[in-house]
């Protein structure tokens, strides 16, 4: 089965005889789902047959550390768990990626098996996709919850299990906001760009923001919900951020664009799930792969700090988070 992706400009041809993970794919990438055919920049093969060859390859090339081996033109990886998978550059502007997770092959519980799915999506797509955008369009990631209403974006960033997928899905469904992203989100530092994967909700979420999953498969404890594809933005104009913290009193305070940077960059640090805190880090060892950063966002963004109570008082933040704007 092949799927054909367009991701802001940069595409993907992904081939695989694993059906739970065309699904898992088309589900999350839905919106960018090629109508037409492209040259793919990246073509990815998730097999067992592909997981061999990735073994193969990795026998002619030099090791760097445990499990991460490093060619005049390739990258490959392993870990502990039975994920493989090896790049190679015909330029950088086009990669054949070879992978699988061969403890799928031992039939694990049904949520395990979704576990490592996404694992190999994050690992095969997502970040060989979010680094060619980063080369090539100088876009970066943010950690964040957004949504968008007149091309004016609300951006909600983070640490995990704060209350940013939330609240954003709060405003989206009483405000009629349109969703962007619920967990990278992407800036060229002039606009921001959606990457609207399925909502990741706790059932605590679900249940305060009542709303039914019609799926009852979680993946690391969450529902995974898909949005109204007709709102969806995928491009807008950044009007506020606001960092998301908890407290036992909702107070929200305008906070320094130098404060709101410093705190993103040190939770993206915290957190380490962009691609330049993986193996992909190495790509910056190729000579004419470093690309020029790119502030996250315009000077007029007004920046903002919650203090957000885990009372689920998520209509009268709603209504605070407005005022502000």
């Amino acid at each position: 089965m092949e799927t054909l992706l367009d991701v802001h400009g940069a595409t993907a041809l992904l081939s695989t005889d694993c059906g739970d993970f065309t699904h898992l794919i088309r589900s999350n990438y839905e919106v960018f789902l090629a109508k037409e055919l492209l040259e793919p920049n990246l073509n990815i093969t998730f097999s067992q047959e592909a997981g061999y060859l990735a073994k193969k390859k990795k026998k002619s090339m030099p090791r760097l550390s445990e499990g991460l081996y490093q060619g005049k033109d390739s990258l490959y990886w392993e870990n502990e768990f039975g994920f493989v998978v090896h790049i190679s550059f015909k330029s950088f502007k086009e990669w054949n990626i070879y992978g699988y997770h061969f403890d799928l092959d031992n039939h694990n519980q049904n949520e395990e098996d979704l576990r490592n799915y996404t694992r190999s999506m994050r690992w095969m797509v997502h970040f060989p996709l979010f680094s060619l955008l980063k080369k090539y369009q100088s876009m970066r990631l943010v950690h964040a919850s957004a949504i968008s209403k007149n091309s004016n974006a609300l951006i909600f960033a983070g640490l995990n299990k704060v209350g940013k997928s939330s609240l954003s899905r709060y405003l989206y469904e009483n405000y009629q906001y349109e969703f962007m992203s619920d967990n990278f989100l992407l800036t060229d530092g002039k606009r921001v760009y959606g990457f609207p994967e399925k909502n990741r909700l706790a059932p605590d979420s679900l249940e305060n923001l009542k709303i039914s999953s019609r799926d009852n498969k979680k993946i690391y404890g969450k529902f995974h919900l898909p949005f109204d594809k007709n709102r969806l933005e995928l491009r807008s104009q950044p009007k506020s951020v606001f960092i998301v913290n908890n407290h036992k009193d909702l107070k929200i305070e305008c906070i320094s664009r130098d404060s709101a940077l410093n705190s993103l960059e040190g939770m993206h640090s915290y957190l380490q799930e962009f691609p330049e805190y993986t193996f992909f880090s190495m790509l910056d060892s190729f000579d004419s792969w470093k690309e020029r950063d790119c502030s996250l966002f315009p000077e007029d963004v007004e920046f903002y700090r919650i203090y957000l109570p885990l009372d689920w008082s998520l209509s009268e933040t709603a209504e605070k988070v407005l005022e502000c704007i």
